[in-house]
């Protein structure tokens, strides 16, 4: 068929060549037609497999669009942050307690470098304007007993005997966490061979050497609770906030006022008659002058 083709454009050349424009206008159509014609038999001799098969695309269908809603992987939890049941009070507490991790133990020490057991949760507490009274037997009269079927809470003061096995108190630490489903509480406390650090009461010392808890903190752990004085313990104060006493002066003097005598004024001032008659050197019988002052300590 491209033999056809390429003689009959030949063809339609030489005649343009030899006879102008006017010729090949008149022999263009025929020469489609003749060539139609050709393509025409040739496709008819043609086995039918030969043939050129046209493929139509068939018309397009509308195509239904379904609204589902999208199944996505269910948001993977972020780790709980460690004490997030805490109230800011209690982070505050815990955080003060931590920060003193390795500080050395001293006796009677109350920081903010050294610590003895009972000057350590002094310091802590107090860093809240919260003052506790100085010594662990002293402490375990403060704020409310813990009975021993109640959960602890976190910043409870937690108490153990000393060195030697007994029902004394001889230690104070702080709870910082605790298991409901054990009882056992991790607790920070100035260790006297340790310093500051943390310990757990499953540990076989202190587990024997447990005694109990007292709550500084209310319930909530948002504010100080109710102070209720154990009468099992030796330590007189009951108050958790020990307000600062003034300095007394190393000498305290009265000035002699009519109608004193030396019994009303050693009385006055909790003291004895011959403790006033050493202290101003005089004697029982020493007449008082008005306006002499007496030193009375």
């Amino acid at each position: 068929m491209k033999s056809i083709i390429r003689i009959s454009v030949a063809a339609a050349l030489t005649i343009l060549l030899c006879g102008g424009c006017a010729t090949l206008s008149r022999l263009i159509p025929a020469l489609g037609n003749s060539v139609t014609s050709d393509v025409a038999a040739i496709e008819r001799q043609a086995p039918a497999a030969a043939r050129p098969v046209v493929i139509t695309e068939p018309e397009a269908q509308p195509v239904e669009v379904r609204t589902e809603t999208a199944v996505t992987a269910p948001e993977e939890l972020e780790p709980e942050e460690e004490h997030a049941a805490l109230t800011p009070l209690q982070r505050r507490l815990i955080k003060t307690a931590k920060g003193k991790l390795g500080s050395r133990y001293q006796y009677a020490a109350k920081g903010p470098n050294s610590f003895d057991c009972s000057g350590f949760t002094m310091y802590v507490f107090g860093k809240e304007g919260i003052r506790l009274v100085p010594g662990s037997i002293s402490q375990y009269s403060l704020g409310r007993a813990v009975k021993k079927h109640e959960a602890l809470h976190p910043c409870d003061l937690v108490f153990f005997s000393g060195r030697k096995v007994s029902g004394t108190v001889g230690h104070v630490g702080m709870v910082i966490d605790y298991d409901p489903e054990t009882g056992e509480f991790t607790f920070i406390h100035a260790s006297c061979s340790n310093g500051v650090e943390i310990q757990k009461s499953s540990a076989e010392y202190y587990a024997k050497r447990y005694i109990g808890a007292r709550r500084i903190l209310d319930d909530g752990g948002d504010g100080l609770g109710e102070t209720v004085p154990d009468e099992d313990v030796i330590a007189q104060n009951t108050e958790v906030v020990i307000p600062e006493a003034p300095p007394e002066p190393e000498n305290q003097w009265h000035t002699v006022k009519s109608g004193d005598t030396l019994s009303g004024i050693a009385k006055k001032y909790h003291t004895s008659v011959g403790s006033l008659c050493s202290l101003n050197g005089i004697k029982e019988t020493t007449i008082l002058q008005i306006g002499r002052k007496l030193r009375v300590k």
